[in-house]
């Protein structure tokens, strides 16, 4: 499971924190990108830089049908180290007077049974392979 903060605001700005737990997403970028090691130190690294790849495929919002995707500002390790931490906003605003949509289908195409949540206003979703969206009400 992958469980996300997401956080929106009043101009339409967007910052997520996502937390994935680091030996599935290690395993998982290191077999579709052929890395030897997926390094996520930092933003520059291999690793982190394919992951950026994969979210463009399997994280991002929609409005009137035109992708936005996240850019990763930040990565870092949770404090027992069992989780990556993921930064990353949206590459343009969100429009408040058109219908917004979250597509997360993190770590999907790994397991079937894979559940990303997401923690906004307050609200909790689950997403995955067969929910893989959900409509998002802007304030």
């Amino acid at each position: 499971m992958s469980f996300s903060k997401l956080i929106i605001s009043p101009k339409g700005f967007v910052d997520i924190e996502t937390r994935i737990f680091l030996d599935d997403i290690t395993t998982h970028i290191e077999s579709v990108y052929g890395l030897q090691q997926a390094d996520f130190t930092n933003i520059s690294t291999k690793g982190t830089q394919a992951l950026q790849l994969y979210f463009q495929n399997r994280f991002y919002f929609s409005q009137r049908e035109k992708k936005i995707n996240l850019v990763i500002n930040n990565v870092s390790l949770s404090k027992n180290g069992q989780a990556l931490i993921v930064n990353a906003s949206s590459t343009k605003l969100l429009d408040s007077s058109k219908k917004v949509f979250l597509f997360n289908t993190l770590l999907c195409d790994n397991s079937t049974k894979q559940v990303n949540g997401i923690k906004y206003l307050g609200k909790h979703y689950l997403l995955n392979i067969s929910n893989p969206k959900i409509e998002i009400q802007l304030e």
